[in-house]
């Protein structure tokens, strides 16, 4: 069997490139052996590999990804747009992930679950705000764990154009900053963002999708 990789997705930025091509390669291969796999198999597996990003699943997902133990479907995305900001920074995932932390995740286990208690009210209720909270306070949060000197500025530009939350790659650089598509000029706010952080970050505006496989 030779499987052959073709992907665009950049390495070591955030954008979840690992878990896109070994969830991509164990749902093909189930496919392929006429055994189709679940979310669920392929989320067991892919963590026996490396720690692994809640994408593999439909809509959205809260997911324990080193132990792939934890896992709630929350259901399908809100309408939002990600204006993503990339600074062109690789974190090489595999030695962030061998760093012990679980001294600093005790101290935060509490913010955390009011995160993560808000993020889950917010998409059951399609409550974009407080999706865009929810986000955000995990953002900061994650300071204390992997530092973005980016962070303070991106929050500024966000509260400049209304946007409803920053977000941030855990292990990875780049941000993205949240914005409502029904009520926002959607290219007038890329390129008032461009304008102010030029030369420092690749700006890219995308649709918030839901995750799981997509077959050809």
């Amino acid at each position: 069997l030779q499987v052959r990789v073709a992907s665009t997705i950049p390495w070591g930025r955030g954008y979840a490139s690992s878990t896109a091509d070994i969830a991509a390669a164990l749902y093909a291969l189930g496919q392929a052996c006429g055994h189709p796999l679940c979310a669920e198999d392929v989320a067991r597996l892919a963590v026996e590999i490396e720690p692994t990003d809640s994408s593999l699943f439909p809509g959205l997902a809260l997911y324990a990804y080193r132990t792939g133990v934890y896992r709630r479907l929350l259901g399908a995305p809100p309408a939002l747009s990600v204006l993503v900001l990339d600074p062109g920074e690789a974190v090489d995932t595999l030695a962030y992930n061998r760093v012990d932390r679980s001294a600093t995740l005790r101290e935060l286990a509490q913010p955390h679950r009011e995160a993560f208690d808000l993020l889950v009210r917010s998409v059951e209720q399609g409550d974009i705000g407080g999706l865009g909270a929810a986000a955000t306070l995990s953002a900061r949060l994650h300071q204390r764990l992997l530092y973005s000197p980016l962070l303070d500025d991106v929050l500024g530009l966000a509260a400049q154009v209304n946007g409803v939350g920053v977000c941030r790659a855990h292990s990875g650089s780049v941000l993205g900053i949240l914005l409502d598509a029904a009520r926002t000029d959607l290219p007038q706010v890329a390129q008032y963002c461009r304008e102010r952080i030029e030369g420092r970050c690749h700006l890219a505006l995308h649709s918030m999708v839901a995750g799981g496989p997509i077959y050809c």
